[in-house]
């Protein structure tokens, strides 16, 4: 007897008897539902990627059409066109056809008008000119390298090949070419397949889309596992194929799987015998637990489930209830005081990420910069400036890999060359163990700065040295320089971790800030030391161990 009761006393045992006798033949029928739903939610996404990819194709035809009614057109409607085209003897008048030509062409690829580049190609003077609009997709967002590629290809034999509108595949980029030639004169234009993938990508309503252009020569296929659609473009021998993952072809069921939800409660609502089963065997048991919670939500700490004949799942929450309840007496003010020094560390942090000094110099060297018109140097900074703040607001890791700290410290330095010529020099000795430990974002960074906006100037060449090595259970990292150095005093408040204002000198808060950072993330068993005398310069020793 003893033991048949305790088989039957389980919840899980009583819940599947029942919902076997009483649900059975509805969620039967909500299965096959489903089934029929997943074949047509199938069906409705190939049709849609089809009907995309069609009024795609369909586009890419009209933009296809109009170049070459363009051209067509050009040598009937521009005098400058039919002047140059003659290629005859390269006088003054021809000069100021070609200038009126350029900037037509230019004005033609900038509006986006019809195509994305613009060329011609003369053999017989010598001269190229290219233009092309402004492109956001990353295989040519950067105008001045892309044209430079396009350059290269456009100037070989390999153009002949364009004669009518083909899929031009150049160092990786996706172009629809065409090329006119008339006795060492050619001319044409090209249509970004990657530009078009882009916008595509943007506007198709699915997660994980992946679009593709091919020739039709090839054999055109989906990739194993996707759905999609394809289209073939009548001028051109390109084809288009949109696809995603089967899986997303089902997203759109969410109403439906609600309803079905919706169904299976009424049904329940409609047995009077289940709801007095379920309220009696759960409900009431999670009142009991919900009342235990308000008592505790309340103050009373010393609240605990009383010991009653419950089902073996319910005793046994009752008693993890209760468990926690004492552990919750013990942890509550350790946890507060955590949570604080938390959110104390978030806002340090906060602070230290935005430096107006910091931003003031990289605006003040890009400005002069701007003014002797040296757009490497301003092209260099502006990749810093980009890379730094994308590691600041990146998607809320809290550590980082050395590799991509190192990085960045290795392009600060390039940076303040720029601005320090010949006034710093650096030697790194990097363990490749390291690059894939994982440390606090701008651990290093914070103290190469202090470096720079402390140390450098122009009377002294500072050298700089930095070093990281691990043993398979702790990190070393060294940051060590020949400046002046610093107090003893200073330095024994950094060994003890004393940051405390003084009146007659200051721990700078970017070492405080790595300081706290350590303790927080690694406890006692990570330290930040520095061995320094005024004129001896600084060496900043880092340990934090591996896997936590």
């Amino acid at each position: 007897m003893k033991k048949r009761y305790i088989k039957w006393n389980s919840i899980t045992k009583k819940m599947v008897l029942m919902l076997v006798l009483l649900i059975l033949p509805f969620n039967v029928v909500s299965i096959v539902t489903t089934a029929y739903s997943l074949k047509n939610a199938r069906q409705q996404t190939i049709n849609s990627l089809e009907s995309v990819s069609e009024l795609t194709m369909l586009q890419l035809d009209d933009r296809l059409s109009a170049m070459n009614d363009f051209f067509y057109n050009l040598g009937q409607n521009r005098m400058d066109f039919r002047l140059y085209e003659k290629q005859g003897e390269r006088d003054t008048e021809l000069v100021i056809a070609e200038s009126a030509l350029a900037q037509y062409f230019n004005t033609i690829a900038e509006n986006n008008a019809f195509a994305d580049v613009m060329f011609w190609q003369s053999t017989e003077y010598g001269s190229f000119y290219i233009s092309m609009d402004s492109l956001r997709n990353k295989k040519c967002n950067k105008s001045y390298q892309c044209k430079k590629i396009l350059r290269e290809f456009l100037e070989s034999d390999e153009k002949l090949k364009y004669t009518n509108w083909k899929l031009a595949e150049i160092d990786g980029m996706l172009w629809a070419l065409r090329v006119y030639t008339k006795e060492g004169f050619y001319y044409g234009s090209m249509i970004s397949l990657d530009e078009i993938e882009y916008h595509l990508m943007e506007s198709i309503g699915y997660s994980d889309v992946n679009v593709t252009f091919e020739s039709e020569e090839g054999n055109a296929s989906f990739p194993q596992g996707c759905i999609g659609g394809m289209a073939s473009g009548k001028n051109t021998d390109i084809k288009l194929l949109i696809s995603v993952p089967e899986k997303e072809g089902y997203t759109s069921l969410s109403v439906f799987q609600v309803l079905c939800t919706v169904f299976v409660f009424l049904y329940i609502l409609l047995i009077p015998l289940l709801v007095y089963l379920i309220h009696r065997m759960v409900i009431r048991p999670l009142k009991r637990v919900g009342k235990a919670m308000e008592h505790l939500r309340n103050g009373e700490q010393d609240y605990r489930i009383p010991e009653t004949p419950e089902s073996s799942e319910f005793m046994e929450i009752n008693e993890t209830f209760n468990n926690m309840a004492d552990r919750i007496n013990k942890l509550k003010i350790a946890n507060y005081e955590k949570e604080l020094e938390r959110e104390r560390m978030e806002l340090r942090n906060l602070q230290l990420q935005i430096r107006p000094h910091f931003l003031m110099n990289m605006f003040n060297l890009l400005y002069s910069f701007a003014q002797i018109e040296n757009y490497q140097n301003i092209q260099k900074l502006a990749l810093y400036l980009s890379e730094y703040f994308r590691y600041l607001f990146q998607n809320g890791r809290e550590l980082q890999p050395f590799s991509r700290e190192l990085d960045l410290v290795q392009k600060y330095m390039e940076i303040a060359a720029l601005r320090y010529p010949d006034c710093c020099e650096a030697v790194y000795e990097i363990d490749p163990g390291m690059l894939e430990i994982e440390v606090p974002p701008l651990l290093i960074h914070n103290f190469v700065e202090n470096i720079f906006k402390h140390i450098v100037s122009y009377d002294k060449k500072i050298h700089l040295r930095i070093e990281a090595y691990t043993d398979d259970t702790e990190a070393t990292i060294i940051i060590a320089d020949d400046g002046p150095g610093m107090s003893s005093q200073m330095a024994d408040d950094i060994n003890h971790g004393n940051f405390n204002v003084r009146k007659d000198e200051r721990v700078h808060v970017g070492i405080e800030n790595s300081y706290r950072r350590i303790k927080y993330f690694y406890g006692e068993k990570g330290s930040l030391m520095v061995d320094s005398a005024p004129g001896e310069g600084c060496c900043f020793t880092i340990v934090i161990p591996i896997g936590g």
